[in-house]
């Protein structure tokens, strides 16, 4: 220990008066005698000297020792440190995902977090959107802080006309009425949300505006009487319009009178007129097929969104889209197809409006049973057989249009070969935007995806918040080939394989070993060569489910096809990270299936409460939704002055789509 003793030296030399009571202490001891019994009163602190003296020469003697067992403590408390901290995410994983599969769980995990009360601002608090300090998803550390701006009255910003069109082609007219327009306003209401899910920047969609109720629909008849030629819903105030157009942020009111028009004659006269824009190479046309049913109850806003779909898409376009509406004949008995009086009479006696009498295309499922005759219906056997719920479709014909969405659109395909693109859109679907807006970027940005690596790319949600750039979240991709995407859908594209997804099994005439991917939600872009690839499988006896059908068959035949990822918000304030890990899961697609009642606090999905409940909000249409439906509380439960709009009508930023929005009337 000498080397340790000479060291302490140099670091810490003695004191120079401890040295002299050191030495003063040995003079001491050498006077006293060894052998005297005689005895003596103890030195004051000799005890106290005596003990340190033993502790230091104990210290001396086992410095060693104690270097070690202090380094074997260390080790330990940091072994045990990391193993606590390595395994605390795994647990806090393992008690996500199981709250994540467990719908009661879930949902009184959901009914913590607060709601988001800023979807419901109005008017009246407008602020720009660069400056828009936002309620939810939270901003990332590192962003730049926004100063938070004062919302103002609506009356330092005037509407204005939101007209994305190109210029290109005959302009096409309504009957002899005023061209209707949408309105947009410039900024946001303060606190506006962002999605949470997709990103309309990524798309292209502008979200730099907001569209409330009067902007984006009035011009299609709501807010006036039927008296006026419109549809006698959310009907203004007498005198709102013109006040609000005198305070300057309102327009001049011009009814449109849509009483007697003819959707089906605007839309030929517009094609007729702009027939050379298209075909032989030059630009291709695309439809999009409406879905209803015989029977179905027009409410004022299905009108409404119909006469939109129509005149941004067809009219508007100077022929670009053409709409149509597949009609289901739920009569299966019924042949209409057999004589132009039975047909004209199923049309009249549809419930379908007059209107769009000119765009109908009548179907039903004794016409699919025909024309794919040899696809096999073991529906009848199992009937009244006793099912696991996976396997509970089978009770279904194959040919019901629960299972076999697509069919209609095939047979509509193969005689209209004109169209190099449909959509199939339906009726409870709403977008709160422009739909040419909407539709135009969907095609740009799809366009614009590498094919390499498209299927990997799509089968995730996007949540900016974790993933951050577009482009960080799909990482090193191949440059764009510029090639037009055969299916466009808007929802991931899943393989439901190893999901539990209940219609995973329903692929009547292929193996159970057959690759497959599923979109759900059937609203979708097809091109017409997958039209006709699945046209021929059906043909050959070989279908799928509705929602798995377009994907499969696209993987199976090497297309190109694209998950588009459109805004989606959400009702409370999900944390981001459990909410990325709730949709993409342990596994991609894990999500589809037992954990579906997830979605029902969003903007779209088959299941979204909330979404037709912040529709009708926006709308003006009833009272809005409680518990799970969108009501932010108390006063924004309201009606009229008492809707919950003393700060201004609802203005939603960019434009959403929503789905299912029911109980519209």
């Amino acid at each position: 220990m000498g080397w340790y003793k000479n060291l302490q030296n140099r670091l810490h030399p003695p004191h120079p008066a401890r040295t002299r009571y050191d030495s003063e202490r040995a003079l001491l001891s050498s006077h006293a005698s060894p052998t005297s019994t005689t005895p003596r009163s103890p030195t004051p602190g000799a005890h106290t000297l005596s003990t340190s003296v033993a502790l230091h020469r104990l210290l001396h003697r086992h410095f060693r020792t104690l270097l070690l067992l202090l380094f074997l403590a260390t080790t330990c408390i940091l072994y045990t440190s990391l193993t606590a901290m390595s395994a605390a995410p795994s647990q806090l994983l393992a008690t996500h995902d199981a709250a994540a599969a467990d719908a009661a769980t879930a949902a009184a995990m959901r009914a913590r977090w607060p709601k988001l009360q800023r979807y419901y601002a109005g008017l009246y608090e407008l602020v720009p959107a660069a400056a828009n300090v936002r309620e939810y998803p939270p901003r990332p550390p590192t962003t730049t802080p926004v100063p938070a701006a004062e919302g103002h009255m609506a009356g330092q910003q005037r509407a204005r006309v939101f007209d994305p069109y190109p210029r290109e082609g005959v302009e096409c007219g309504f009957g002899g009425r005023r061209a209707p327009v949408v309105r947009a306003y410039d900024g946001v209401p303060r606190g506006m949300p962002d999605a949470v899910i997709g990103s309309a920047k990524e798309l292209g969609l502008d979200e730099s505006v907001c569209f409330e109720r009067y902007g984006r629909l009035g011009d299609y008849g709501l807010g006036y009487a039927a008296a006026d030629g419109g549809l006698g819903a959310a009907v203004r105030k007498p005198g709102e319009a013109a006040a609000e157009a005198a305070n300057g942020w309102g327009w001049e009111e011009e009814k449109i009178d849509w009483r007697g028009m003819d959707w089906g004659k605007a839309q030929e006269e517009c094609v007729a007129s702009n027939a050379d824009r298209f075909g032989d190479g030059k630009r291709p046309r695309t439809a999009v097929l409406l879905r209803t049913w015989t029977g179905y109850d027009y409410t004022p806003d299905d009108i409404a969104n119909m006469r939109a779909l129509v005149s941004e898409l067809s009219i508007h376009t100077r022929g670009e889209y053409n709409v149509h509406i597949l009609v289901h004949v739920k009569n299966a008995s019924l042949p209409f197809w057999t004589s132009p009086e039975l047909h004209a009479h199923t049309l009249a006696t549809s419930n379908l409006p007059p209107e769009f009498h000119g765009l109908a295309w009548l179907w039903s499922e004794t016409q699919m049973r025909s024309l794919y005759a040899a696809i096999p219906d073991d529906s009848a056997r199992y009937k009244h057989a006793t099912l696991a719920a996976e396997y509970g479709f089978q009770r279904m014909p194959v040919h019901e249009v629960y299972r076999s969405t697509f069919m209609p659109v095939q047979a509509w395909s193969q005689s209209h070969p004109e169209f190099e693109y449909v959509w199939n859109w339906e009726m409870d679907i709403r977008y709160t935007g422009h739909l040419y807006h909407l539709f135009n970027r969907l095609d740009t940005w799809s366009t614009r995806q590498p094919t390499s690596g498209a299927w990997e790319r799509a089968a995730r949600f996007y949540v900016p918040s974790i993933h951050g750039a577009y482009s960080e979240f799909v990482g090193n991709t191949t440059d764009s080939d510029n090639a037009p995407a055969d299916l466009i859908t808007l929802n991931p594209l899943f393989d439901p394989t190893n999901t539990t997804w209940i219609l995973r099994h329903d692929h009547p005439g292929f193996p159970p070993s057959t690759p497959r991917r599923a979109a759900v939600i059937t609203a979708s872009r097809l091109s017409r060569r997958l039209l006709t690839a699945m046209h021929a499988e059906n043909t050959q006896g070989r279908t799928m489910f509705s929602e798995m059908w377009p994907a499969s068959a696209a993987l199976h035949a090497g297309m190109k096809a694209v998950y588009a990822p459109h805004p989606v918000f959400v009702d409370r304030r999900w944390p981001v990270a459990w909410l990325e890990r709730t949709f993409n899961g342990v596994a991609k697609g894990a999500v589809f299936g037992v954990r579906e009642h997830n979605f029902e606090g969003s903007s779209w999905y088959y299941n979204a409460r909330w979404a037709g409940g912040v529709y009708r909000r926006w709308a003006g249409i009833g009272e809005g939704g409680g518990e799970g439906e969108g009501g932010a509380e108390g006063e924004e439960r309201e009606r009229g002055e008492e809707r919950g709009e003393k700060r201004g009508r609802m203005c939603l930023r960019g434009g959403w789509l929503v789905h299912p929005v029911k109980d519209t009337r």
